[in-house]
């Protein structure tokens, strides 16, 4: 197992790049997601390459709208790129707290590659 971590927003590697290199990638075949937030300034990177995913493996997006974090236009950009090929779900917690994750899971049959988001620096 390798560990790299992803900078953001600064980092010379983004996990915006991680995600257009993954879903150009052929060996993979399921994409999973669960994420807090979804918004255009994020949408309009992997839009066409996650559309282009979905043609040819499995997709599964949770994406919560707690917070007033989510946008209408970011959304639409999931649905569109998924089309009928997918699924986003739209999740909202009756909870106080709110739904935060960030996972991102890239498989095959035989291997995976998860992103787990929120990974707090430790203090200089």
């Amino acid at each position: 197992m390798s560990i790299e971590l992803i900078a953001q927003p600064s980092g010379g590697f983004r996990l915006g790049d991680f995600l257009a290199k993954s879903f150009a990638n052929p060996d993979w075949t399921d994409f999973r997601a669960a994420v807090a937030f979804v918004k255009r300034s994020g949408t309009k990177h992997i839009k066409t390459s996650l559309e282009q995913f979905s043609k040819r493996g499995a997709v599964c997006i949770s994406a919560g709208i707690d917070s007033g974090g989510t946008s209408k236009e970011g959304l639409a950009d999931l649905l569109a790129a998924v089309a009928d090929r997918g699924r986003v779900c739209v999740f909202h917690n009756e909870n106080p707290s709110t739904f935060h994750p960030k996972i991102y899971l890239f498989k095959s049959d035989t291997a995976a590659e998860v992103v787990i988001g929120s990974v707090k620096q430790p203090p200089n």
